[in-house]
């Protein structure tokens, strides 16, 4: 039997202060550094520091009728729900507060990590800094001049009215895409968030904003000039790794397709799929650790691409030492000065094709790893 609306606080939620979880359960976990951790998927030091970041955001006003709930109560609403996935309904048993407050408090808190850590651990890219992803990708990969590796994935999201096929993807689900691009160590470099889940991960990235950039070699990229391949002379340039549905190009990197393939090529598609493993790796370890991304998500598409956007604001967050981000936080803006644009992308299908053909040899001469042999 349904409820009369009689109340401006349920009575259940009236000892919210008492026996809501964030009373009860919170302060026992933070005598417990690795429950504290299991309940937030983050230590106690990085919990303070993003609070710290964001309080100013999130802290409401006191007035004679009403005592705000706290930026600290607020976060951890947030991360639990963000790392659990249960119903808004569900938390507001747990936190002793009406299921509309608990929602409000995600999507305020939500859009205060990306206002004010977007910028911050996934900052732009430099000269440097591009030099330095590409550095890890050969060392830890045997890989060379690669920035990243690109792929997509569907976020599921319930239908959204009068959408028709829009976010309707192959599998049968409504979705989003989120496009991402990663480093050799598991991080985000750039994501594009919202396409509908009905596009093609390659139309995704050839329609962002950093794809259309990637494929002009923008000045605004900062990256490098082109370089020798290692220990040679033959300098190409910068490169991401991707499967063969974004197509091959000069600075787009790509298997050989089909069966039958030479020695060669197979290597070279051996060594592509093992560095270019980092962003399914990625994926894979931001849905495990907020577990919200294996349940359709609860919001309208709007707010669907700033959740997604915090997931992937959060992964980054916890990759990164506070001694780095701290720097980042500190270090004044710089302008840039102007750089020679790189090598155009979108060549003739024959010079893309012999760039591919310049990195297999690489790989069986002067890049030849023992183990590569084994793996074919």
């Amino acid at each position: 039997m349904r409820e009369n609306r009689r109340w401006a606080v349920h009575p259940i939620n009236k000892s919210r202060e008492e026996n809501g979880e964030f009373a009860t359960l919170f302060p026992k976990l933070e005598q417990y550094p690795e429950r504290y951790e299991q309940y937030l998927r983050m230590s106690k030091d990085r919990f303070d520091f993003l609070l710290d970041q964001i309080k100013a955001r999130i802290t409401g006003i006191t007035t004679n009728f009403k005592t705000p709930i706290g930026p600290k109560e607020k976060l951890v609403v947030t991360l639990r729900f963000l790392a659990v996935g249960s119903s808004y309904a569900d938390f507001a048993f747990r936190f002793r507060m009406g299921a509309s407050t608990i929602r409000k408090i995600v999507m305020e808190t939500v859009e205060a990590i990306v206002e004010q850590l977007l910028s911050v651990v996934m900052s732009s890219q430099t000269q440097e800094s591009w030099t330095e992803v590409a550095d890890e990708f050969y060392t830890k990969w045997h890989f060379p001049n690669t920035v990243g590796a690109g792929d997509g994935k569907h976020i599921g999201i319930f239908c959204p009215p009068k959408s028709g096929s829009e976010n309707f993807n192959y599998k049968k689900t409504f979705s989003v895409n989120l496009m991402a691009l990663v480093d050799a160590s598991y991080k985000f470099v750039m994501i594009d968030v919202g396409a509908s889940g009905s596009n093609h991960d390659a139309t995704v990235f050839w329609n962002s904003a950093f794809g259309k950039m990637w494929h002009n070699q923008d000045v605004r990229l900062n990256l490098p000039a082109p370089k020798p391949l290692p220990k040679t002379s033959d300098i190409v340039p910068y490169q991401i790794i991707a499967d063969d549905a974004f197509g091959q190009t000069t600075t787009i990197m790509t298997p050989y397709p089909g069966n039958g393939l030479w020695r060669e090529q197979r290597i070279f598609n051996y060594r592509l799929s093992r560095a270019r493993r980092v962003v399914e790796n990625a994926f894979g370890s931001l849905c495990q650790v907020w577990r919200s991304l294996l349940k359709r998500v609860e919001a309208n598409v709007g707010f669907a691409k700033k959740l997604v956007t915090a997931f992937c604001i959060l992964h980054n967050f916890l990759k990164i030492s506070l001694t780095e981000i701290v720097k980042v936080l500190n270090r004044e803006d710089s302008t840039e000065t102007q750089l020679p644009l790189a090598i155009a992308t979108n060549r003739s299908s024959g010079e893309a094709v012999a760039m591919r053909n310049r990195f297999a040899s690489w790989c069986i001469k002067e890049g030849d790893v023992a183990f590569q042999y084994k793996m074919i």
